[in-house]
């Protein structure tokens, strides 16, 4: 992927990433006033959402067109976007708000070493794909397994530890196959920046969300 692509993509995911703690952050900091009432309201604002957003997904990864054509793909990602803001916002109110903070800030850390790791080494480990979703299905099974266990915070760190490393495995495999190179096995194409972008930002949310797991387990 040409340079001035990469930096549409990272482009891109700096404004969902914005866009997603515009909406979210609000809860977190309103938990004490209004948000915990409002989560509990209107629990169904919690579901339209997750549905919203599957079904953005669904049609940003399995209808090319749908990805590529402007402006109805940046339609669709702000419309995911969005969505799962509003999720990490319902999510987030059952954390204490430094917890929140600290996981945040412990995803963005580890984000810049990984991209960086990613950009840097010779290693190339867009090939690793299918050994990243063996690690996914392991971790899908555990967390079905969890529903149906008391709550342990032990096991809690260590799901959430698993799911962290799973997804900083995603990060830099994606990373590589958007930045492209001579010796990468998958590359994405110059016209999947919306692809590339919602990639790491599924991968930045999904490691936010299990080191908030841990985070929150640990306290």
């Amino acid at each position: 992927m040409p340079d001035y692509i990469s930096f549409q993509v990272y482009g891109i995911l700096c404004a969902q990433l914005v866009i997603t703690s515009l909406i979210a952050f609000p809860f977190v900091y309103g938990k004490d006033d209004w948000a915990m009432d409002f989560v509990n309201d209107y629990v169904w604002v919690l579901w339209l959402s997750m549905a919203v957003m599957f079904a953005t997904l669904i049609v940003l990864v399995c209808v090319p067109a749908a990805s590529q054509k402007v402006p109805i793909n940046y339609i669709l990602l702000f419309i995911f976007t969005a969505s799962m803001g509003l999720m990490i916002g319902f999510i987030g109110v059952y954390y204490d708000t430094e917890a929140v903070l600290i996981a945040a800030g412990s995803t963005a850390a580890a984000v810049f070493v990984l991209t960086l790791f990613a950009f840097f080494v010779k290693t190339d480990f867009t090939g690793y794909g299918p050994f990243a979703l063996v690690l996914l299905m392991v971790l899908v099974f555990m967390g079905l397994v969890m529903i149906f266990l008391p709550t342990n915070r032990y096991l809690q760190i260590v799901y959430g530890s698993i799911g962290a490393l799973v997804f900083s495995i995603y990060l830099v495999i994606d990373t590589q196959m958007i930045v492209g190179g001579k010796n990468r096995k998958v590359q994405l194409g110059v016209d999947q920046y919306i692809t590339g972008a919602l990639m790491l930002y599924m991968d930045i949310i999904n490691l936010f969300l299990f080191v908030l797991t841990i985070v929150g387990a640990a306290r």
